[in-house]
């Protein structure tokens, strides 16, 4: 029982309104060097957070984040790492946690996409985007979560995809790969919970600048028209979600996959 005096949730969640949805936590944000990473990055430096941006190969793109944020007030520390390897990307959270004193939130939205009809797609093809998008969260989740669950908190959303729900047929392993990632997400939720630890997913459709930057002009309008938004998904339409999530207005909740399509799917259960 709640002793007297003790704030209340919505006192709670009324003070990080004020000062901002993720006021003093720290964040690492994997794949911060792309599109919707780096939306995000903003976002909860705007609401008050540390942010550890990740990045593996452009670190011209991370660094230059990373000084635009300091420059907004908010220290940036920056690491590169491949999250398929294990070791690396326990190295990752270590330096995040290193850098920051501890970790509150953990976002996974490295991802990457190898387009192409199922029967033409090369087993590398397969095995690098499974690697990433499935294996690359998972292997950052281990070592974050061992961190989270000994302090009894901790908050992680993965970036998976609409695809991972309804298939796409030039992109067969990567709807499978976002498929995995819901499911990983939902496992994980269900065992952490207890300790304190909620885990949650976010499932965009096309987003501009993403990986549907290599999609056709006639493809990109064609789904455009076909939202009943009338247009694409924009960074900052996942960004804000993600947020929400990661803030204490959505403490009660564990295990969901949180579609943003502009109604272009109605996901039904």
């Amino acid at each position: 029982m709640k002793a007297e005096g003790d704030p209340s949730v919505e006192d709670e969640q009324r003070k990080h309104a004020q000062l901002g949805l993720v006021h003093d936590k720290t964040a690492l944000i994997v794949g911060a060097s792309g599109v919707i990473g780096s939306a995000v990055a903003r976002l909860f430096v705007q609401h008050g957070a540390t942010v550890c941006i990740h990045y593996f190969k452009h670190q011209h793109t991370a660094q230059a984040l990373a000084d635009e944020l300091s420059t907004a007030g908010r220290p940036c520390t920056v690491h590169q790492a491949d999250i398929t390897d294990a070791a690396e990307a326990t190295r990752l959270v270590q330096g995040a946690i290193h850098d920051m004193g501890h970790l509150d939130i953990l976002v996974n939205c490295a991802g990457i996409a190898r387009d192409g009809a199922i029967q033409f797609l090369t087993d590398s093809e397969w095995d690098e985007v499974m690697s990433t998008n499935v294996y690359g969260p998972f292997a950052v989740c281990k070592p974050a979560i061992a961190h989270m669950s000994k302090r009894r908190s901790g908050k992680i959303i993965n970036v998976a995809s609409v695809t991972g729900s309804t298939g796409q047929g030039m992109r067969t392993n990567y709807g499978a790969s976002k498929g995995a990632l819901m499911s990983l997400t939902k496992s994980m939720a269900h065992h952490l919970a207890p300790l304190g630890v909620q885990v949650n997913a976010i499932a965009p459709q096309i987003i501009r600048g993403g990986v549907s930057a290599t999609a056709s002009p006639t493809y990109l309008a064609e789904t455009a028209k076909i939202t009943p938004a009338g247009r694409l998904g924009e960074a900052v339409d996942v960004a804000g979600p993600v947020l929400f999530l990661a803030s204490p207005l959505a403490d009660f909740v564990v295990g969901e996959v949180l579609f943003v399509t502009g109604g272009l799917v109605t996901h039904r259960v």
